[in-house]
């Protein structure tokens, strides 16, 4: 005898497998390992691509890109020759995270772009789930980020948890003033909106004051995103995400806390962490310890 929580989740999965057999956009996925390094480091750099969707690994280094295509992924060779420099290898990184755009043209051939970074073994199927419930159902939706999984409220939330990582704390100083100007520059913003929503019927006012009184949304992980390639406003919005990063450094979840702030109306944060295959996850941890 089924009970309803169970006839509930049974139906759930059905409308998700209806919802994925008729939908069909043409997706990529891509990652990213910038570095020097003796020898590549298998699957704790390289996970498995996708069986069914085009797939590409953007790399500086070529025994890394070497590994890459004889697992089955396409490969981007990125320009420079690998360094040691954990700074330098970030920020290189973080041009594919934020603009691939500016190494390829994706938007000719693809409907969306799945960044995920190179320690995930990601969840494909679920992926494609995730882009055929939200993105091919809302137009208005460019770019589709997940919840910190601490459930980060604040950017100090953020920063703070940063300051224990060497690689972020050696920043910590620009980190802190990137904040303190984005947070400064939201205050006269919001005075300046206040003062308008103030005045008595002022239309323009009410629409402002009912923005402001929306609740705050967590901080978003930049592990994994999907990007709406033929949306108007995904370029523009990451476009001035790369130029924060280039401002705040190589924690990227700080400035796009701001990014996102900014842009809220066209950025569905989801909780989830299924993106990520938990099997692969839990064999990887069994190595560790």
């Amino acid at each position: 005898m089924i009970n309803r929580p169970q006839l509930t989740i049974l139906l759930l999965h059905c409308l998700l497998h209806i919802i994925d057999s008729s939908c069909n956009p043409s997706i990529v996925f891509v990652t990213v390992y910038t570095g020097a390094t003796d020898e590549p480091r298998g699957a704790d750099t390289i996970p498995p691509p996708p069986s069914h969707h085009n797939s590409i690994f953007f790399s500086d280094n070529p025994t890394i890109l070497q590994t890459a295509t004889s697992y089955g992924w396409k490969t981007f060779k990125m320009s420079g020759s690998p360094v040691r420099s954990s700074y330098r290898n970030a920020m290189k990184a973080k041009v594919v995270k934020a603009v691939p755009h500016e190494l390829m043209n994706f938007k000719e051939n693809y409907d969306y772009l799945v960044y995920f970074d190179s320690k995930i073994h990601l969840n494909y199927n679920y992926t494609k789930t995730l882009i055929c419930t939200w993105l091919e159902t809302d137009s208005n939706i460019a770019l589709l980020t997940t919840k910190h999984r601490q459930h980060f409220q604040t950017v100090d939330d953020e920063f703070q948890e940063a300051l224990k990582q060497t690689r972020y704390r050696m920043h910590g100083k620009r980190m802190k003033e990137y904040i303190f100007m984005r947070e400064h520059e939201h205050l006269m913003l919001q005075k300046k909106k206040n003062r308008i929503s103030s005045v008595v019927d002022h239309p323009e006012g009410k629409d402002l004051k009912k923005e402001d009184d929306q609740s705050k949304r967590y901080v978003s992980e930049t592990r994994f995103m999907i990007r709406s390639l033929k949306h108007p406003k995904i370029e523009m919005i990451t476009n001035e995400w790369m130029k924060d990063i280039e401002l705040c450094g190589i924690e990227c979840q700080i400035s796009f806390y701001f990014i996102e702030q900014k842009y809220r109306q066209y950025i569905l944060q989801i909780d989830s962490t299924e993106y990520e295959n938990i099997e692969k996850q839990k064999v990887k941890e069994d190595k560790e310890l």
